[in-house]
């Protein structure tokens, strides 16, 4: 993955973050500073690739929020990208 679809992942990751605003969702997240900070393309010593994406401001086990937001990004064209939510 190239460094212009990491920035275009990251941007894409912020508009899946806005779209969940207002829609009930419960957990631990900072809605007032809740964005994503990190796109990156991981290679694993197993040889597993993926993309990652970091959001900050929503806890560890937020994971109807994480699973909304890859909801999302699969629906803007990013299957399969790993969230990982860190205050």
């Amino acid at each position: 993955m190239t460094t212009e679809q990491l920035k275009a992942l990251r941007r894409d990751t912020d508009r899946a973050i806005e779209l969940q605003r207002g829609q009930g969702i419960s957990g631990a997240v900072n809605w007032a500073d809740l964005h994503c900070v990190e796109a990156e393309w991981i290679v694993n010593d197993d040889g597993e690739e993926y993309a990652q994406v970091r959001i900050e401001e929503a806890s560890e086990t937020a994971v109807l929020f994480q699973r909304a937001v890859q909801i999302e990004l699969e629906r803007l064209g990013w299957p399969d990208v790993s969230i990982v939510t860190e205050w």
